[in-house]
């Protein structure tokens, strides 16, 4: 199966929308998004949600037959169908990919190269490719994905390199590597291989 892909801005919706789509989400996703007080933040969390059903849609799954599970990390996994889904959020966009392996996404409008993180998260040779703001949120991302497809909250971000040369990416993992520009935005795929 090739992986599937949404992107969407929240702007795209009205509030009648979010407040008609919530009661069709899942009853334990449903939970937490009401606890969420910021609006902007439950519409992210709602049309991840929204993208996640109609990627269901175009596979041919209803997303009320879906059963999710949570490991004990917290990271949702589906429990019936052999696929795998992840989904992110950041300032006016949420992304979504569903894919035949275990995958993780993260998405991040770019940002400043700040040295006292690129230190924190970089190893010595990664360090030496980061030259732009562009290359530290694409950096940054990867790791991101990176610990959302390993599904076990952040670990040591240098346990994991990735070394950026023109548009090619590799890693001292066996990972697939994916990403994706859009506007001022970086979204980073990472699947197990």
């Amino acid at each position: 199966m090739e992986d599937l892909i949404k992107i969407d801005n929240i702007n795209n919706y009205d509030a009648k929308f979010y407040q008609d789509f919530l009661k069709i989400i899942k009853k334990e996703k449903k939970k937490r998004i009401e606890k969420i007080v910021q609006k902007e933040e439950e519409y992210r969390k709602i049309l991840g949600e929204y993208l996640l059903y109609s990627l269901f849609e175009e596979h041919g799954i209803r997303y009320d037959k879906v059963i999710i599970k949570y490991n004990e990390y917290g990271k949702p996994l589906i429990d019936n169908y052999n696929l795998y889904y992840n989904i992110s959020h950041k300032k006016d966009y949420s992304v979504c990919i569903l894919a035949d392996k275990n995958v993780g996404i993260d998405i991040e409008k770019i940002i400043k190269l700040d040295n006292k993180v690129l230190n924190f998260i970089a190893t010595d040779k990664e360090k030496v490719s980061i030259k732009t703001d562009e290359d530290f949120t694409l950096l940054y991302t990867l790791k991101e994905a990176y610990y959302k497809m390993k599904g076990t909250g952040v670990g040591d971000f240098k346990d994991i390199e990735f070394y950026i040369n023109k548009n090619k990416i590799e890693s001292n993992k066996k990972i697939d590597i994916k990403y994706i520009r859009k506007d001022n935005y970086i979204i980073s795929i990472i699947k197990d291989a």
